[in-house]
């Protein structure tokens, strides 16, 4: 009608779909589908429509799980009483080491304070973890705790073998190898050997190889090798520089029935080397770091 205002269009309140969930006794921390939502009972939480589930944990009470679905637009409610847990019976575990100051872990977790130590842990089965820097960590995956007994572990720690270094006077080239391995020198020869061979605690097929391969040059070198290896059978791959702490190595890799090779060529003073690491193809993950540290420490002498 003329001189009449428009009346304003009504916008519908906006629906919203919940749950409210209440404990007894409250303060229970909420999960919601297994995501914390940072709510403590009571509480009502906007959710999509559909099933959730409902994770109640509260100190001293058993946590409880329940599962609610929820219609678009409407509103679920969730009433649970908590039970009270069982006491925690709990006992003694006493851990020595030799030698002592090691730090400790009990499933997982860290024990304040280094060894000899006590602590109290629930009766049953724990993993421990003894460490102590310049040694092998000691691990035991099941140390069984009684009620009323002080169940007590002495670790012996194994000392880490320091990285050695291997020096060829004959060829006058070096390198650092892992402690854990052995230098294996060529037997029924008066002269001392042109090359070296390491050996890998894994596994005695598992070596490195490093040989003086006289004058010429790396690339002449690589290309005669690929050829030689791909005449006796074998698959090359992965040719071409490879880099280990500033050394540039030209590399390939051949495998050849169920042994895989990798080779690195260095022309240094004059000199062609060749390092060579050999493997079962399924064994050869095992050589492979203590042969990265060869690479990354070789040198040849002037």
């Amino acid at each position: 009608k003329p001189g009449t205002e428009p009346s304003t269009p009504v916008t519908p309140a906006q629906v919203r779909t919940t749950i409210r969930i209440t404990s007894t006794p409250a303060g229970a921390v909420i999960t919601l589908d297994g995501k914390a939502t940072g709510s403590r009972t009571p509480a009502t939480l906007d959710v999509a429509p559909g099933g959730h589930l409902v994770a109640l944990s509260l100190s001293g009470y058993t946590t409880l799980t329940r599962s609610v679905d929820v219609t678009k637009g409407r509103h679920a409610s969730l009433a649970v009483t908590l039970a009270k847990a069982p006491p925690v019976v709990s006992g003694l575990l006493r851990v020595t080491s030799k030698p002592a100051g090691a730090k400790v872990k009990v499933d997982g977790k860290v024990v304040a304070g280094t060894t000899p130590l006590t602590v109290s842990v629930a009766v049953g089965s724990h993993a421990l973890q003894v460490s102590l820097q310049g040694y092998e960590t000691y691990t035991r995956t099941r140390v069984d705790v009684v009620k009323g007994i002080e169940t007590v572990v002495v670790a012996q720690l194994v000392p880490v073998p320091a990285d050695k270094d291997y020096v060829n006077k004959v060829s006058g080239f070096g390198f650092r190898y892992p402690g854990t391995w052995q230098i294996v020198q060529s037997q029924g020869s008066t002269e001392p050997p042109a090359w070296a061979e390491v050996r890998s605690p894994q596994g005695a097929s598992v070596r490195v190889t490093v040989t003086d391969a006289g004058g010429a040059t790396v690339e002449a070198y690589t290309a005669a090798l690929k050829v030689e290896l791909e005449k006796a059978g074998g698959v090359v791959s992965a040719v071409g520089p490879r880099t280990v702490k500033g050394i540039v190595y030209e590399h390939l890799v051949c495998t050849q029935g169920s042994v895989r090779t990798e080779y690195c060529m260095l022309l240094s003073a004059g000199s062609m080397y060749r390092l060579a690491c050999s493997a079962p193809v399924d064994g050869i993950a095992a050589a492979t770091p203590g042969f990265l540290v060869v690479l990354g420490s070789f040198y040849a002498a002037p």
